[in-house]
């Protein structure tokens, strides 16, 4: 048990450490502890405490607690000023406020409207505040993708995104590649194109999907993308495989055809949060430009099923680069056996095996280099991506493969480091390789 000097020296941040690890009973333990010890530790006067608590009060539906804050509040409408702590506070306090009286829509519209008068783009408020004028549901609103999104600021940029905000005035000056999305579409997959608009008003968006989608779903979609369609194969092959090579070759080639020369291909269950990712791509793709005479440039692909133990099998979800290059990573002929494989692997030794060059090594080694040479490895959290399949999962870390996936940083190891071939103990191949991988692969 923490002693009582202890909790009135930390309490504020032992209490934001809760609330932000979703730790409520911790959270509101702290808060019922400085609300009614003597002498109190809660301050009245102060701002931060109260948005805190508010945090708190939200999820116990405290009205206590809430009328405490409203007193301060309407006491203390002085103007903050901005980019400091207590602004910061008051703006949350406000808003906090304001989910709490949503069964009272006047009394939360006055709360929203006061966390705008001090700051307009307040994007939270305002999208409280529309649903509120506009009698949508509230639910629906939030909830347009089909799954409950993990994090605060991902709902709002959906909600924008279903409210037809706008975020900004668009930037001018041609595009600089395409956003292409491959895949089967339910009727989920306009609310993901409405996002991807949202978040990037002037880029190109194609959507590659097969002919026979419910023309509800496809007339929804062409408000915002270019409709690819595509005939499904015959055969759908192993993990779907013949399905994704058909469709990421039809994208490609509308994309091609539009004179695009950079895409971002990803399959219609991969939410990507960042606003801006083509430039985002852009600047990241030119700060690791590729060796000449073999690429036009790195293929960007995400950390999840970038495996570290098996050669040459290169995460699929989604992939950035030169339209010829990924062009010629499809570049593969359908599945005509009933043997199981990788999608992954089909691919990526297709690829490898279809390049002038080898490098004299054993496999394990060959496929590090060529992630090392030829592609750029990004977590799945730098694209700040919702896999809908999996929302809650962010990273390779949060799987149980954690140890069997390439990260962002063990990629930069891999690029920054010279290469190190396993020691002659460990027996120079494909086993050692693993065992240096498992010891390191910044060691490579």
């Amino acid at each position: 048990m923490l002693s009582d000097e202890h909790y009135t020296r930390i309490w504020e941040l032992e209490l934001a450490s809760a609330i932000a690890a979703g730790d409520m009973d911790t959270a509101r333990a702290f808060c019922v502890w400085a609300s009614t010890q003597e002498p109190l530790a809660f301050d009245q006067d102060n701002p931060f405490q109260h948005a805190l608590r508010l945090a708190v009060a939200r999820a116990d539906n405290n009205l206590a607690w809430l009328e405490e804050a409203e007193a301060f509040l309407a006491a203390n409408a002085s103007f903050w000023p901005a980019e400091t702590e207590s602004y910061e506070a008051v703006l949350s306090a406000y808003h906090l406020a304001g989910l709490m009286r949503l069964p009272e829509p006047a009394r939360a519209t006055d709360h929203f409207e006061a966390a705008l008068a001090m700051c307009p783009e307040f994007l939270p408020a305002k999208i409280e505040l529309e649903i509120l004028r506009s009698g949508r549901d509230r639910a629906k609103v939030f909830g347009a993708l089909g799954v409950e999104a993990p994090r605060n600021d991902w709902a709002y940029k959906l909600a924008a995104s279903e409210l037809g905000l706008t975020p900004r005035p668009p930037p001018l000056g041609r595009p600089a590649g395409a956003i292409c999305l491959r895949g089967a579409c339910t009727e989920h997959t306009p609310a993901l194109v409405r996002l991807y608009r949202w978040l990037n008003p002037t880029t190109p968006i194609f959507v590659a999907t097969w002919d026979d989608t419910a023309p509800d779903i496809l007339a929804a979609l062409k408000d915002n993308a270019q409709l690819v369609l595509a005939k499904d194969p015959e055969t759908p092959g192993s993990q779907n495989k013949n399905r994704q090579i058909v469709l990421a070759k039809a994208a490609l080639s509308a994309v091609k055809n539009a004179d695009i020369s950079y895409v971002l291909l990803l399959r219609t269950d991969i939410a990507l949060f960042r606003r801006e990712i083509i430039k985002n791509l852009e600047a990241i793709y030119r700060k690791f430009p590729v060796a000449p005479g073999v690429f036009m440039g790195r293929i960007i692909i995400c950390d999840i099923f970038t495996r570290k133990f098996k050669a040459f099998h290169f995460s699929d979800i989604l992939a950035y680069g030169a339209v010829p290059d990924l062009i010629r990573l499809w570049d593969v002929p359908l599945e005509t056996t009933e043997d199981y494989g990788y999608t992954e692997q089909y691919i990526g030794i297709s690829l490898y095996t279809g390049m002038k060059f080898r490098y004299p090594d054993t496999i394990m080694n060959s496929y590090y280099r060529f992630l090392r040479d030829v592609f750029l490895v990004r977590d799945f959290s730098w694209f700040d991506g919702c896999w809908l399949k999996r929302p809650k999962l962010r990273t390779a870390a949060a799987e149980v493969f954690v140890a069997a996936c390439l990260s962002q940083i063990e990629w930069e190891r891999l690029y920054y480091s010279p290469h190190v071939s396993p020691p002659d103990e460990m027996g120079g191949g494909d086993l050692g390789v693993a065992f240096e991988g498992a010891l390191g692969i910044s060691r490579l």
